[in-house]
């Protein structure tokens, strides 16, 4: 994973070369809006690994002294790699994610977020990066477990998930079916036949379908559009 995080850290710095571009899958956002996220996510772990943090760093962000977007996202790059690498992947610090307070769960996040925001930064020169299919398949399993399909309620924000619609998806030999209920979402790995709508298609495509960054019509959907617009909706909230 921290090899997969460098390469694609890597290549979205390449790709980095306008940073004034717009980022069609990020409506609003340059090119440098990207990468300046990209890179205050880097340092947000960095330190928070770095420090063994227990709770997330507060007050936040520091005061930057930026200068050049693209060498201070490498220099962040750098960091987190060199932040996670340095410590065992059981070892306790502050996540998000109640059930994975360990080092581990960064590692694994930070990969993704830099699959996500590589082809975000590829998407302004109208390019769409490979992804291998055991990187797309853990990408698509991580967002529905882990962000999409919370027992919480309150992780919802008050938002209902949906009123019961259930998507099926196939990437390569995985599969995963979830349902929008009205309180929380929840889901299977497999892909159940009484279903709304069933999404199918090449795992590094889908997952940037599922991720909101393709439309549908890029992989294969069969069923209700409504049910895959309720799936749209709940990942722009859940990954805010």
């Amino acid at each position: 994973m921290l090899a997969q995080l460098a390469r694609d850290g890597a290549e979205l710095r390449n790709a980095a070369t306008d940073l004034d571009l717009p980022v069609p899958t990020c409506p609003g956002w340059s090119v440098r809006d990207a990468v300046l996220h990209t890179g205050e996510v880097y340092a947000h772990k960095a330190t928070i690994v770095e420090n063994d943090l227990f709770e997330p760093p507060d007050p936040w962000p520091p005061a930057w002294d930026i200068g050049d977007p693209t060498d201070w996202f490498d220099e962040q790059l750098h960091r987190v790699i060199e932040a996670l690498r340095a410590r065992d992947p059981a070892t306790r610090v502050w996540t998000w994610y109640p059930p994975e307070q360990n080092v581990g769960f960064w590692v694994r996040r930070m990969m993704q977020e830099t699959v996500i925001h590589r082809a975000d930064v590829e998407s302004a020169s109208s390019r769409q990066p490979p992804i291998p299919d055991e990187v797309a398949v853990d990408g698509i399993d991580e967002l529905i477990e882990r962000m999409l399909c919370s027992d919480d309620p309150d992780f919802y924000e008050g938002t209902p998930p949906g009123r019961g619609e259930r998507v099926a998806i196939t990437a390569a030999v995985s599969a995963w079916t979830i349902t929008l209920g009205p309180a929380v979402a929840s889901f299977t790995r497999v892909a159940e036949t009484d279903v709304d709508v069933a999404v199918e298609g090449d795992a590094g495509s889908l997952l940037l379908a599922v991720w909101n960054r393709l439309p549908y019509s890029a992989v294969t959907a069969t069923g209700d559009e409504a049910a895959l617009a309720s799936l749209q909706a709940l990942v722009a909230a859940a990954t805010q």
